[in-house]
């Protein structure tokens, strides 16, 4: 499915990133690495729903962190095994690929917590309910 620019949609255009839970990947790669080497690494390990490669607002220009949203979250648990460190493309450096989950409306990784919608929470989940 392929997802409208991200910097302006509405809620009603996204996939739903709670169902199944566990089952999107949070990507820091290269600034050139596009969308189709993104679709390309992570395709053979389930079917993808949604890639969103995030951009800066002004210059459009790939911010270097993407989501991959597969149906299950066994196909993101797969991908995030086997790619985690690998070199994608022809930039030398390794991604980074973790599990993200969403807890109520904020997003928090396994890795880093962050506020999708207010982008200045950087609490536990704990002081979120």
């Amino acid at each position: 499915m392929a997802s409208p620019e991200r910097g302006h949609s509405s809620s009603s255009d996204r996939v739903n990133v709670d169902h199944p839970p566990f089952s999107r990947a949070f990507v820091v790669c290269s600034k050139s690495n596009t969308e189709e080497e993104i679709r390309a690494c992570f395709a053979p390990f389930g079917c993808i729903e949604d890639i969103w490669m995030v951009k800066d607002r002004m210059t459009k220009e790939n911010k270097g962190i993407c989501y991959v949203k597969f149906d299950k979250a066994s196909s993101a648990a797969l991908a995030i095994e086997n790619l985690d460190g690998k070199v994608l493309g022809v930039d030398q450096k390794p991604i980074k690929v973790i599990f993200i989950y969403v807890y109520r409306s904020c997003y928090y990784c396994s890795f880093i917590g962050f506020c999708e919608l207010s982008g200045n929470c950087f609490g536990s989940p704990l002081q979120h309910s």
